[in-house]
């Protein structure tokens, strides 16, 4: 992929975000208040090829019906790491567990299942909103 200042743009958003997950339309008004002028259709398209590199990484989101980005720091690139995403906050918590690693060398041994753990999320209530339900 070619640079361009938009793509530039984008990725420093996801950078200073890097410890949340972001849809496009946060993004967009993340890059506003930068006074970047991205389009969305721009911010889609970019976002996709990041995906693709591999530079950013893409939630879905079922119970909110978005898609959400993060970028991929090289300390998620350098261990199996798992994601909880709060129902309530979509806060996005990075899970670095010895136990969670077991459990997926116990799948893989035995159950002959090769598990991809960074497509691995799970979804509950953080420690600041689990309180409020």
């Amino acid at each position: 992929m070619y640079e361009t200042k938009q793509k530039n743009y984008i990725l420093d958003i996801l950078k200073e975000n890097k410890d949340k997950q972001m849809n496009c339309e946060e993004i967009y008004v993340a890059l506003k208040e930068k006074n970047y002028s991205v389009g969305l259709a721009t911010i889609y398209r970019y976002l996709d090829k990041l995906v693709e590199l591999n530079i950013v990484r893409k939630y879905n989101s079922s119970h909110l019906g978005k898609a959400y980005f993060q970028y991929i720091d090289e300390d998620c690139k350098k261990h199996n790491h798992f994601h909880m995403i709060c129902l309530k906050c979509n806060k996005l918590v990075h899970l670095d567990c010895e136990l969670m690693n077991n459990f997926i060398n116990h799948i893989e041994e035995h159950h002959k299942f090769k598990v991809v753990p960074e497509k691995i999320v799970y979804y509950g209530y953080c420690e600041e909103c689990r309180g409020d339900n």
